[in-house]
């Protein structure tokens, strides 16, 4: 959960996906 938080704010969705 934390990553996916840290993606969001750092890149956005984009980032999100590529955690998930």
């Amino acid at each position: 959960m934390t990553e996916d938080k840290l993606g969001l704010s750092d890149s956005g969705s984009e980032r999100s996906a590529t955690l998930s």
